[in-house]
């Protein structure tokens, strides 16, 4: 798997042996990163990675030039692997990774995520489809208070649980939610959902 643009264009992104993984494929990740060039400027926010995998996502916005980037995910050997990664990729020191659940890892995102004002957060999520969380993980996103001005939110779901309703999730756990917009797009089996606060 290769970074497709920005200063790492290229650069191989390595993955265990024997990983169980589903990778954002190219066609996705450059549909996506196309999409969210005409919602935030990069290098303007700070990101999260969340069930992070491979990291594909979040080196993506890296070689982008967001500010910095927290991964989180599970496995250790995933965990161990992106660390190596950000290494090879001279990334260390602009990114953490935080090897636990999403839900009891989401303190520690808020921390990473957190910076001078004026900053936005840019929250990339492409969860297991086999366990997908998704109201579930938008209610506990806006519990967290992730949800800032000039956050832009990134949910990648299976095609039949297709668009999720943030604001519906959110009131559902006593959050008023407005958000500034919302995208879906399809692209196989995949659905991109995309929230811009």
């Amino acid at each position: 798997m290769r970074i497709i643009a920005g200063e790492l264009k290229g650069r191989r992104i390595e993955v265990p042996a024997g990983a169980e993984l589903r990778p954002t494929m190219d066609r996705v990740r450059e549909a996506v990163f196309s999409m969210l060039e005409n919602a935030i400027e990069f290098t303007h926010c700070r990101a999260a990675d969340l069930y992070a995998g491979s990291g594909a996502l979040g080196f993506e916005a890296l070689s982008r030039g967001v500010q910095s980037c927290v991964f989180v995910e599970r496995d250790q050997s995933l965990a161990k692997q992106l660390k190596v990664t950000g290494q090879d990729l001279g990334l260390e020191r602009r990114m953490s990774v935080v090897q636990g659940d999403v839900f009891r890892s989401l303190a520690a995102v808020r921390s990473a995520l957190d910076g001078p004002s004026g900053q936005g957060y840019l929250i990339l999520a492409d969860p297991p489809y086999t366990a997908h969380p998704g109201a579930k993980l938008v209610a506990a996103l806006a519990k967290a208070e992730l949800f800032q001005p000039r956050t832009i939110f990134l949910l990648g779901c299976p095609k039949q649980l297709g668009v999720i309703d943030l604001v519906g999730a959110a009131a559902e756990v006593g959050i008023a939610l407005s958000p500034t917009f919302q995208k879906s797009k399809t692209y196989g089996e995949t659905v991109i959902n995309c929230y811009g606060f």
